[in-house]
């Protein structure tokens, strides 16, 4: 009975195995034909392309146009009013200053300025007499060194006034004392930083503020290195900022041959071009593309290459096989796949991706 069972289940069992065979094979056939035809060949194509280099940078502002500001005299700050991010103008008010000790500075220059106006008059009065003879060569000398010396300390107090931003002639005219003086923008930009607050004492040698100036803000762009050949002075560079579509143009002005060894890039130095600067802040970072020109290359279609990690490569036929190059300095213009290194032959031209797989 055991027998009787068994053949028949081999029977049942074996014959379901052998259909599938064919059908694989058929299968497998049919895919290297697909694959075939999708696969093209030919010489390397040689086209016209606009040659550009994408590369990125931010705007920055040269060491001369970060203003430091400082007071120019000990006192207590009051009418602080800006934060980091506000726009002045130059010549704007930033604070003020307050110090009685201005006072005393105010009223010696006024006393000195009396006591100079008495000793000139008595210097004419000496010459007077001296032309009579009726005075003494050494009392009409005293009267000239008196108003010399007056002279010497009136010039200086004024000048010091000045400097701590007391309006001397306000001063001369009116009589009116200041104990509080104005701290003013020597040109227009940004607040970049504020490091006092409202009524803290400070110094001449205390920084109050900083200032990032506009009047000289530039592109500063970060170029590989193995694109230095095609770089020059003069070129147009298309940027646009992460906020807009709109395209501002700058224009290479130096280029830093040094190379940096963390990025392996080069640092082009670019001016920009046009007067609508006002969305122009300095560290914004920006997208670049440097024209370089047009010219004829030879190259691949972007279908004829596979990239793996950041190489890319392409199929030379040689001796009826697919031999797998790595292509140099290899760059993607539109479609089109420029490299370093070609060279004669038939190279597949299309459907490198089934060849890849």
């Amino acid at each position: 009975m055991k027998y009787l069972i068994f053949f028949p289940l081999a029977l049942v069992l074996l014959p379901g195995c052998q259909p599938d065979e064919p059908a694989k094979a058929a299968a497998e056939t049919t895919k290297v034909a697909a694959t075939n035809e999708a696969i093209t060949t030919g010489p390397l194509a040689r086209r016209t392309v606009s040659n550009s280099i994408a590369c990125t940078g931010t705007i920055e502002i040269p060491p001369s146009d970060r203003l430091s500001v400082h007071s120019r005299t000990t006192g207590q700050v009051s009418g602080l009013r800006l934060i980091p991010g506000d726009y002045v103008r130059k010549g704007a008010l930033l604070c003020r200053i307050s110090n009685p000790e201005l006072i005393p500075l105010q009223r010696q220059l006024l006393e000195t300025s009396a006591s100079l106006t008495t000793a000139r008059q008595a210097l004419e009065r000496q010459k007077i007499l001296s032309a009579g003879d009726a005075t003494t060569a050494a009392a009409l000398q005293d009267s000239k060194g008196r108003v010399a010396l007056l002279t010497a300390t009136y010039k200086g107090l004024k000048t010091e006034l000045q400097q701590y931003g007391i309006g001397v002639d306000a001063l001369e005219k009116e009589g009116t004392f200041q104990s509080t003086v104005g701290v003013y923008a020597q040109a227009a930009g940004f607040i970049h930083e504020v490091t006092v607050n409202e009524g803290r004492m400070v110094s001449p040698s205390d920084q109050l503020m900083e200032i990032a100036g506009t009047d000289h803000l530039h592109l500063e762009l970060m170029v590989p290195s193995q694109q230095i050949g095609r770089l020059q002075k003069g070129q147009t560079v298309n940027y646009t900022l992460p906020f807009e579509a709109k395209t501002g143009t700058a224009r290479i002005e130096k280029i830093n041959p040094m190379v940096d060894d963390a990025s392996s890039s080069l640092q082009v130095h670019c001016h920009f071009e046009g007067t609508d600067r006002e969305k122009l802040l300095p560290g914004l970072f920006v997208n670049a593309t440097i024209l370089t020109g047009s010219q004829e290359v030879y190259g691949l279609p972007l279908d004829a290459v596979v990239k793996e990690g950041q190489t890319y490569f392409a199929f030379q036929m040689r001796n009826g096989k697919y031999e797998k190059t790595a292509l140099r300095d290899a760059e993607v213009v539109e479609d089109f796949v420029t490299f370093s290194n070609p060279s004669d032959g038939e190279w597949v031209t299309g459907g490198a991706y089934y060849l890849g797989e």
